[in-house]
């Protein structure tokens, strides 16, 4: 028996440090994995901020272009030029279709004609043909 209750402690032994050798596994995989995000994240925030300001450069290259005589920006700037122009075309056809639709509702309106809080009465039809007369209700008769 007291074999048998060795060979169980030492199985038992065997299998907590396994486990706490999977834990410690796990823990440093974790930890790794959120580490390498962290530094990810920053390499996401630095190039994120190297393009703002390649867009800055670029916006000042354009903004003073006219101290820039240089046949490689000449081609850009034209075509922002050019991108401008077609988005305040666009802008005011926007306004145009605006202006057409309320003109067209304004001339499709229609007027509710007023409702009468009174009920029309109904009148009886006339007798246009000799000899025929409405039936007079008998009274008392129920």
């Amino acid at each position: 028996m007291d074999d048998f209750l060795n060979k169980a402690g030492k199985t038992l032994s065997e299998a907590g440090k396994t486990i706490a050798q999977a834990g410690k596994t796990v823990f440093n995989k974790t930890k790794e994995m959120i580490d390498i995000a962290k530094v990810r994240k920053e390499i996401t925030d630095s190039e994120k901020a190297i393009n703002e300001t390649f867009l800055e450069i670029g916006r000042k290259v354009y903004e003073n272009a006219s101290e820039f005589q240089n046949d490689l920006i000449s081609e850009s700037v034209q075509k922002i030029s050019e991108l401008k122009l077609r988005v305040l075309t666009l802008e005011n056809e926007i306004v145009e279709i605006q202006q057409q639709t309320q003109k067209a509702l304004e001339e499709t309106a229609v007027e509710e004609p007023a409702v009468s809080e009174e009920p029309t009465p109904v009148e009886e039809p006339a007798n246009e043909e000799p000899g025929l007369e409405w039936p007079e209700e008998e009274k008392g008769e129920e």
